[in-house]
């Protein structure tokens, strides 16, 4: 077996007081799991206990902890009922699966984990450190592709789905998706029906054939202008409420693209439409940390129902099933269908948002 390159120039974080370090959200509670954890060999939550004893040896704490994070979160959403409401909280399990078999997708989500620390703290310590794990991983990716045989084939889909939704650049996003199409060619028909992950990416291209705009936002070339005026209603019901922000910050999202005219070419698209794709990776897990959760999902609905729509709108088929297509449209579907149930039998009518918008899940 690989092992993991211990990436000697990241300290864990009991050490070190006198050098820069990333800022991973450590508490003291945290450290003592991670200690404990560094110490014993045995992982603080069960997702991470199936593995041979010894296992983490070659982990350094800063690995740990950005594998405490990820794998936190995505059982924080499988406890409340809730992962189906972001496309990479729901597929964590399998990558956490392959990545306890495979270094290079182990790297490519610790630096999924890092990306997602970054964007919370503004740190550009932790921004570097994801640099490096993706450093990593890519590396590995590629040697694993020169060397390509179906028996790889899910862990080179896993760590290239990872890295695909970090890409924030163009040609890296491009050879990725390169990277990804060429594998399913390769995959036997037989193989890919035993695939998860392949299946996964089968369904993407369906969805965007299969749901209809009409039931999220209307149809036409009025999408985003109907979308535009329930935002505005939205921001003025809300105007002085904590999360009025969030819908404050899409609708200048949106009225921004308006006004800017159609994308030049693909890759003016892509950088154009590079916020709202980070929303959707981050957001669900920072709403449901600080809205009630009617509250919470309402506000992601919107954000789901942007991408539809400007997707729809500007029509860029190479951008549609792994740039916001992935990360949008399932996931609106289960929001929609928890909405329309919270709206019948509602739990919290507090806020105005549910009252005022349920239109959006009728």
């Amino acid at each position: 077996m690989n092992r993991l390159c211990d990436y000697s120039d990241t300290v864990f974080l009991a050490e070190g007081h006198n050098r820069r370090h990333p800022d991973l959200l450590m508490t003291w509670r945290i450290m003592t799991e991670l200690r404990r954890w560094h110490m014993t060999g045995i992982a603080p939550l069960p997702h991470l206990q199936l593995v041979p004893e010894g296992f983490w040896d070659k982990y350094t704490g800063t690995d740990l902890r950005l594998l405490l994070h990820v794998t936190r979160v995505s059982m924080d959403f499988e406890r409340r009922g809730i992962s189906n409401c972001s496309v990479w909280v729901q597929k964590m399990p399998t990558f956490l699966a392959i990545a306890l078999e495979t270094p290079f997708v182990m790297s490519s989500l610790l630096a999924f984990s890092a990306s997602h620390m970054a964007w919370i703290t503004r740190n550009t310590d932790t921004s570097d450190l994801m640099l490096q794990y993706k450093g990593f991983a890519l590396n590995g990716l590629r040697r694993s592709l020169h060397k390509f045989s179906e028996s790889i084939s899910e862990a080179v889909l896993a760590a290239s789905i990872l890295l695909l939704w970090q890409a924030n650049e163009w040609q890296e996003w491009v050879s990725l998706q390169c990277g990804i199409t060429s594998v399913l060619k390769a995959m036997s028909p037989a193989i890919k029906r035993r695939s998860e992950l392949a299946m996964f990416l089968d369904q993407q291209n369906s969805n965007k054939h299969g749901y209809s705009l009409e039931i999220f936002c209307g149809s036409g070339p009025t999408i985003l202008d109907t979308l535009t005026a329930d935002l505005l209603d939205m921001e003025y019901s809300l105007a002085h409420q904590l999360h009025g922000s969030y819908i404050s910050e899409l609708l200048q999202f949106i009225q921004n693209i308006q006004c800017g005219g159609p994308f030049a070419d693909i890759e003016e698209a892509f950088d154009r439409l590079r916020p709202l794709k980070t929303w959707l990776l981050w957001l669900p897990p920072a709403l449901f940390a600080e809205q009630e959760e009617v509250s919470a999902l309402i506000i992601l609905s919107q954000y789901y129902t942007a991408a539809v729509a400007i997707t729809s709108t500007f029509h860029f088929p190479d951008l549609e099933d792994l740039y916001l297509g992935s990360l949008s449209l399932s996931p609106l579907a289960f929001v929609q269908e928890i909405l329309r149930v919270r709206v019948i039998m509602p739990v919290h009518q507090e806020d105005g948002l549910v009252e005022g918008n349920s239109h959006f899940v009728q």
